[in-house]
């Protein structure tokens, strides 16, 4: 009878999870921690001690999913964007759609009122708005706004009312 031994899996004792990685293992990895840091820096002070924790351990997770499922680490670098249209900010990011998934999410808003409200007055506060949202001044501070943090911010003193 002829016998013979075979190790699978990664070699190289404890730390075999981390011998033998390629450049790109470690690139996504610096992607992901680039990015949860990047969030963390951006959010941190609108989140609870609970929602830090999360985001905290979900680098290492998203760093091992990548590594050990190799085509999500590729899903995970090239994510797309959910527009019909690249974003302005993320030139190189494909959409969903040019990806080979044909999915689009856009949200839009929309401000209402009473349909009691005389016509030229609801034009010029569709003129007013309009306008504003072309400008460069509107669409840079859009871009920069602190999100989740001016929202919490701004229902909290809603609230107080």
């Amino acid at each position: 009878m002829n016998t013979t031994t075979m190790t699978l899996g990664r070699t190289g004792g404890p730390f075999g999870a981390f011998t033998g990685r390629s450049w790109y293992d470690w690139l996504f990895a610096a992607l992901v921690f680039a990015g949860g840091a990047f969030a963390f820096t951006r959010y941190a002070g609108a989140m609870d001690v609970y929602e830090k924790a999360i985001l905290i351990g979900a680098v290492p997770a998203g760093i091992a999913l990548g590594w050990f499922w190799g085509s999500l680490r590729t899903l995970m670098i090239a994510v797309a964007a959910a527009t019909a249209q690249r974003l302005a900010e993320m030139p190189d990011v494909p959409t969903f759609t040019e990806a080979g998934l044909p999915f689009v999410y856009d949200s839009w808003f929309g401000l209402m009122t009473q349909a009691a409200v005389p016509r030229p007055i609801v034009q010029k506060i569709n003129k007013d708005v309009t306008e504003s949202l072309k400008s460069a001044e509107t669409a840079a501070k859009l871009r920069s706004s602190r999100g989740m943090a001016q929202l919490r911010t701004l229902l909290k003193g809603e609230s107080a009312k």
